[in-house]
Order: structure tokens, then sequence, then C-alpha cells
């Protein structure tokens, strides 16, 4: 097992720990993990060579950040007249800001400030177009998804001194098309031609296992 794989593993039970609250496990199942993000998030500041504390702080913390967009974006603004369905609504809204807590109190234990008012800066605009488009009537799950994880994965890049930030977004966006069974607007050898680019070898090894574990599962 390579230390990124070992490392994915202990941020990932992390979370689990974090959120496997009894009352949210009972009513609303096992909460899912951006596995995903996580791990393209993780290679990111691995390619260069971030600590591993603050690889970890990150990933869990905007992990979670993420956890509770995406549970927030999913509650329905319909009016609910089965009061199961609406209990379920406003417990779903519960656990979305649970999760968000969670984010602020991970980053002030690592005492990241900074790094806490830059994903809070970028969570504000990601709720922004969010709104925009549910009030239009535009939203899309899937593009909501793509978008939210290229933007939270640019704030870090900005953050850390990543300079391939594009190529980071580029990568992410392929394997969530890949995840989601559809076609990547990026060719395959656009695909190789990032990951090539990327000097840190055990991190371009892992996006080729990414690769071939995808590709074999599709």
């Amino acid at each position: 097992m390579t230390s990124i794989h070992k490392n994915h593993e202990e941020i990932v039970l992390h979370l689990y720990q974090l959120t496997g609250h009894p009352y949210l496990l009972e009513r609303c199942g096992k909460p899912k993990i951006p596995e995903l993000f996580l791990k393209i998030l993780q290679l990111m500041l691995t390619s260069v060579h971030e600590k591993p504390m603050r690889i970890f702080a990150y990933g869990v913390s905007t992990a979670l950040l993420r956890m509770g967009l995406v549970v927030h974006e999913q509650v329905t603004l319909e009016e609910e007249k089965d009061v199961e369905e609406f209990q379920k609504r406003q417990l779903s809204i519960l656990a979305g800001d649970y999760y968000s807590s969670l984010f602020y109190k991970t980053l002030a234990q690592h005492n990241e400030i900074e790094g806490m008012e830059v994903l809070a800066k970028t969570a504000s605009e990601i709720c922004e177009k969010s709104m925009k488009h549910h009030i239009e009537g535009t939203f899309d799950s899937f593009t909501q998804e793509d978008w939210t994880g290229r933007h939270l994965v640019t704030a870090l890049a900005d953050f850390f001194h990543v300079h391939e930030h594009i190529t980071w977004c580029s990568l992410l966006s392929y394997f969530l098309h890949l995840d989601h069974r559809k076609t990547p607007m990026m060719k395959r050898d656009a695909l190789i031609e990032c990951v090539e680019s990327i000097k840190h070898e055990d991190v371009r090894s892992t996006l080729y296992q990414m690769l071939l574990e995808k590709e074999a599962s599709n």
C-alpha cells in the first residue's frame, strides 16, 4: 500500500468518524464522502510536497465543506405536504449545517485561519451561483457538482501556490465524467498530457492507476 493510498484511507475514515452522528445515520443513512474530489485535492497538494498534516487538515475540512454544500443543494424548494418528508428535509438542512460547522472546527483546530477565510469566501460564491440557477430554473446537479469541485480546487491551488490549477481542474472534471458514465469534454490523449506534466512520480503513478480502474469499471 502506497503512502498516498494509506493517507487517503485515513482521511476517509476520519470523515466517517466525524460525520457518524447516530441520529443522522438512522434518519439520513451513511453520509456520502466525495472521495474523487478528496483524492484529486490530496494528489494536488502532494505534488507540491505539502506537509502531510496540512494535506490531512485540508482534505478533511474541504470534504466537509463540499458535503455541506451538496446537502443544501439537494434540498427541494417545493412545499412538502407530507409530515415525514418535511421532517426529512429539515433534517437534511441541519445535516448540511452540521458538516459546515465541522469544516470550521477542523481548520480552527489546525490554526488554519487564512485558509478558512479563503474557503468560506469560495463557498459563498458557490452558493450564489447555485441560488441563481435555482431561481432561473437552470439548476443541474451534475453541472453544479463539476463546477463546484473545480472552483474549490482553483481556490486551494491559488492558496497553496499551485500554478497548474487548470491541469488539476481538468483531471477532476475528466474523472467525474467517468464516474457518472458521461463522455468527458477532454480527450484521453489530452488527459495523458496533463498527467505527464506532473513532476511528482508517485502522483503520476496514482493518476494512471485511477484511470485504468475507472476505464475498467465503465
